[in-house]
Formats: structure tokens, sequence, C-alpha cells
């Protein structure tokens, strides 16, 4: 699967995706998954039906038609955040840290479109932790 255009993106009634193939068949509640999110965010996207099974492979965001590309980013901008760590403030052991215990200090930096799609609930949540801050950029 490739990011060829041989299928569309829309949204139904409800603001799902909705993904019709070249054939007409159509598919709803299509989600986007980032297969880099970190490293590469905008390469290696999968567009996944609700089974998670694969209908489409975007290798990257920028070769997709403005439309599709707009629609794609959209949906992945309401489902993910990723935060920034500016500092580690302890580890409690250097031979394997996954078992140790990390003292972080994390930023959460959102735009405004995106502050404003994730719910006032969680992230008042995340600003309640001591270590984490939420700022607009």
């Amino acid at each position: 699967m490739s990011d060829q255009a041989t299928y569309r993106l829309s949204r139904n009634a409800f603001g799902r995706l909705v993904f019709t193939e070249a054939n007409g068949a159509v598919r709803e509640g299509v989600i986007p998954v980032r297969a880099f999110p970190i490293t590469a965010p905008d390469h290696s996207i999968a567009l996944v039906d609700q089974h998670g099974h694969e209908l489409a492979w975007i290798e990257q965001l920028s070769g997709l038609p403005d439309e599709l590309r707009a629609i794609v980013a959209a949906e992945l901008a309401t489902r993910e955040f990723i935060p920034e760590i500016r500092r580690i403030r302890d580890v409690s052991s250097f031979v394997t840290p996954a078992r140790g215990r990390w003292k972080l200090t994390a930023a959460i930096r959102l735009s405004s479109s995106r502050a404003k799609k994730i719910s006032g609930a969680l992230l008042r949540h995340l600003c309640s932790l001591p270590t984490v801050r939420a700022y607009s950029s």
C-alpha cells in the first residue's frame, strides 16, 4: 500500500473518518497511526480500520494531495500530543534505567488549535502532576 491517491478520506456526520477505496468500498472509523511518532512524525503513517487492519500506508505526509494531507494532519493533531522532556532530575539506577525510578520535568507544548481540542479535564489533570506544565506556542 502506498500514498498514491487511490483512496479518498472524508468525515461522516459524527466527525469520524471515512475511507473510500478506488472500487467504491467504504470503511468508517479510520484512524491514522504514526509508526515513529517521535523520530519521524511526518513519515510512515498507517491508516487503519476499527479492527487495526491497515488500509493504506502513507510514506510521507507531504507527498499527499493538499486535501488528504489536511484531513490526516487534523486527525493526528486531535488524537496525539507528545510531551517534551525538559530535564531529567534524578535516575536511581544507571545499569537498567527501565527498572529504576526516574524523576522528569516535562512540558507539553500545544498549539492553540490543539489545546482547544484536548479536553479541559485531561489538560487540568496533566497540569496537576508535580512535574508537568502546559504552555501554548
